[in-house]
């Protein structure tokens, strides 16, 4: 979405997907929010007629925008409209998390009045929590909140003379709202606790790795941490700073296995998209801690001119980039 003199309009990508990664392509065009029902329609009706029902591991639409380009599915698309639509060539570049995960407290349009943006350890909440959000929306706002795409929740229409207080309650809830980088970047996938296809925690590690990383290094810049339980990337490790995925790997000893996590490393959105390319394989979980606390460091005392993780993962090469991991 863009605005521009007060209106809201929509660039529209296409095609992107996780599992066999891809990202997006730009149709080049810009919406009027009246032109948005109807150009969804249509995209889905391009790929039930076209999509590949023949193989059932290629019938995404990511395909189909891959083997047609943008310019074809856009011309397709505007036969359907029956009208060209808005071009637009100003490339919009996709904001990284932390520009806008709206965790915080930011000022809203209203004069006095602002939204807090509350983050959720590893997207899991209990019951009391959830009250305590309710509770503290309706004594301090207006009973409005939403979630977001990050796993966070927003209070919205707070006085800023009351702020203070709401903190404190969430708080006692176990929400902090101050809460470090990291820690409000997480991003996991339910993991095996509640899906049928994981075959490795998710949640509570996610927690354990933020909370290592606290403590060991307690004013490290913020990682991008994203776990998934199983190689279907609903956790996108491919765009995390450092992404895992779970694996099982044979028990020393015995005839059983246990947990353990592939881990790739440079992935993420904005001006260069990248995906994580290969760290190290199969970390067993209870060295996974010290594992990303050494290869921290070692970014730390590398990196130069205070470089973000990932633009320092990407100027090293594959075999450099693999040594971080190595003592």
């Amino acid at each position: 979405m863009r605005i521009q003199a007060g209106f809201a309009s929509w660039c529209v990508w296409a095609g992107a997907s996780t599992t066999t990664p891809k990202f997006a392509k730009s149709l080049n065009v810009l919406l009027e929010e009246r032109e948005l029902p109807d150009v969804c329609e249509h995209i889905c009706g391009i790929f039930r007629d076209y999509g590949n029902r023949e193989n059932r591991k290629r019938a995404r639409m990511k395909f189909l925008v891959e083997e047609w380009g943008p310019d074809k599915f856009r011309d397709e698309l505007e036969h359907r409209l029956g009208y060209s639509m808005t071009p637009w060539s100003d490339e919009y570049i996709p904001p990284q998390m932390l520009d806008d995960d709206h965790v915080g407290i930011h000022p809203q349009k209203q004069p006095g009045l602002v939204y807090v943006g509350v983050p959720v350890k590893a997207g899991r909440t209990n019951a009391q929590q959830l009250a305590a959000v309710a509770e503290a929306s309706e004594r301090y706002g207006q009973g409005r909140v939403r979630l977001t795409n990050h796993q966070n929740i927003i209070l919205l229409d707070i006085p800023e003379n009351q702020v203070d207080p709401l903190c404190k309650d969430l708080l006692q809830a176990g929400l902090e709202v101050n809460a470090s980088q990291t820690r409000r970047l997480l991003i996991t996938c339910t993991g095996i606790q509640f899906c049928n296809l994981a075959i490795t925690e998710t949640k509570r590690v996610g927690v354990e790795l933020v909370e290592r990383l606290e403590k060991e290094i307690p004013h490290h810049e913020g990682l991008r941490l994203h776990m998934s339980g199983c190689p279907n990337s609903c956790g996108q490790f491919q765009t995390g700073d450092i992404g895992m995925t779970g694996v099982l790997i044979p028990k020393k000893g015995t005839d059983e296995k246990t947990e353990a996590y592939n881990l790739f490393a440079g992935g993420g959105y904005g001006e260069n998209p990248a995906f994580g390319r290969r760290l190290i394989l199969k970390v067993p979980r209870e060295n996974l801690a010290d594992m990303l606390v050494k290869v921290y460091r070692k970014y730390a005392e590398q990196r130069v001119n205070g470089e973000t993780f990932q633009a320092f993962c990407t100027r090293l090469k594959d075999d450099e980039l693999q040594a971080l991991a190595k003592d």
